[in-house]
């Protein structure tokens, strides 16, 4: 799992579904940290 996610932070935002994930993802984090 970690080497999948250590690939997926090398390559570029190639993919418009990687790219929304990782910025859902990423509002979630923030919700969670309020």
């Amino acid at each position: 799992r970690e080497n999948f996610d250590k690939e997926k932070g090398k390559t570029p935002k190639y993919n418009p579904k990687d790219s929304q994930l990782y910025k859902v993802m990423q509002d979630a984090n923030n919700l969670a940290s309020e």
